[in-house]
């Protein structure tokens, strides 16, 4: 029983590092560039970062949480399955040639973000796969590999511009689903597998996965998005450094709550509220040293001189995570997604609606606290529907 409980701890960390490899390596990726450049070299690349990735993410279209159901039920078919939706969602690529087209600022830029959304999209097939045959040190070390070879590659290479951080970064990018490849090569026998054609039932069957998610992604996105169109290159750089701190502040209540999730869907409504409470007093206990981490990063490592305000938005920014991410699993339990998605979509109106009146005036500190009320909107939405549920639950029980 002791080997069974350390076994399963070991997977639970090896998979919180996995999880959290990506945004620290971000981090220090943007170190690298914002001290060695400046942080108007690093926000025209993140222009470029941010509409790739929601192209990658929108081609993804929900495969890992709907392949990982998929794989548990048939076993035996999951080899063919993961191939069926590979090549399914190839066939959307086209969709993203005319945005692209008055995206990019150059030719180069066109060609290089066309070839690095196939390529992360390739990588990204990979995730399912990560997680159901736990090759969690595989992923990261593929990550330190290619993380590795960017920063090698900048030190000795040196950048000139835009166009040749998003070459390094391409370049760093084809390692990992080469590498991957590697690990999953059994994934890759096209020929024995591959139905051949657009699988159409794929769509309409991972649609609920992929728009829960989606929806989640565009919420905590909207205010880079925003910022993108309002202001120069510089305050994107400076945000999106910010919020990746942030970002990884937030994962905090995740790894906090991981290892419980399956304890939730079977626990009942009282000792569930038990658990909210202690994980929203651990997150009032540990913001006051994680704003202080962001502080010292912030002025001394990025020489970023933001004010008081802006570390005061970021601890609401990542207080309502803690206090809602344990009812959000109790929606989850009680069949309620469908609420989750229309809360969240309410939390992305809210956040459009406030960041077109508050960046514009206030710059980013507009949109971190733009970020900070959409935020604290949706977690008051959750707990007053929830009451709702849990009287409505007291009166047909009573």
């Amino acid at each position: 029983m002791v080997m069974l409980k350390t076994k399963r701890i070991f997977i639970v960390l090896q998979n919180s590092v996995n999880s959290l490899i990506t945004p620290v390596l971000s981090v220090l990726f943007s170190y690298i560039i914002v001290k060695k450049y400046n942080a108007g070299l690093w926000g025209s690349f993140v222009y470029y970062l941010i509409i790739v990735s929601l192209a990658v993410h929108i081609f993804g279209f929900g495969n890992k949480d709907y392949l990982l159901r998929e794989f548990s039920k048939n076993i035996t078919l999951k080899n063919k399955i993961w191939i069926d939706s590979l090549f399914s969602r190839v066939f959307m690529f086209p969709l993203i040639l005319i945005p692209y087209y008055f995206l990019a600022k150059s030719t180069d830029e066109l060609i290089i973000i066309l070839i690095l959304t196939f390529v992360l999209f390739f990588y990204q097939a990979f995730d399912v796969l990560v997680v159901f045959e736990r090759k969690f040190f595989a992923s990261v070390m593929v990550e330190i590999i290619s993380f590795a070879f960017m920063a090698g590659a900048i030190f000795l290479w040196g950048i000139s511009n835009t166009t040749s951080l998003l070459k390094i970064y391409l370049y760093a990018s084809i390692l990992k689903p080469i590498l991957l490849s590697i690990v999953f090569r059994k994934y890759l026998i096209f020929k024995s597998v591959f139905s051949g054609g657009i699988n159409w039932e794929y769509y309409v069957m991972s649609f609920p996965f992929f728009i829960l998610v989606f929806t989640g992604m565009l919420q905590s996105r909207i205010d880079i998005y925003c910022l993108s169109y309002f202001l120069p290159g510089e305050s994107l750089g400076k945000y999106q450094v910010l919020t990746n701190f942030l970002g990884v502040f937030q994962s905090t209540a995740v790894f906090i709550v991981a290892p419980f999730v399956k304890d939730i869907y079977r626990l009942n409504n009282d000792a569930i509220k038990k658990m909210n409470l202690r994980v929203m007093l651990a997150g009032l206990i540990i913001i006051t040293p994680l704003i202080l981490i962001l502080y010292i990063a912030m002025t001394y490592f990025y020489n970023f001189d933001f004010g008081v305000g802006y570390y005061i938005c970021s601890a609401f920014y990542v207080i309502p995570v803690f206090a809602n991410i344990v009812v959000v699993y109790k929606f989850y339990k009680n069949g309620y997604q469908n609420t989750v998605i229309y809360i969240t979509c309410s939390g992305i109106l809210t956040g459009l609606i406030s960041n077109i009146f508050l960046i514009p005036v206030l710059g980013i500190l507009g949109a971190l606290l733009s970020g900070a009320i959409s935020q604290i909107l949706m977690t008051a939405v959750y707990y007053i529907i929830d009451f709702n549920i849990g009287k409505r639950i007291k009166v047909k029980t009573a």
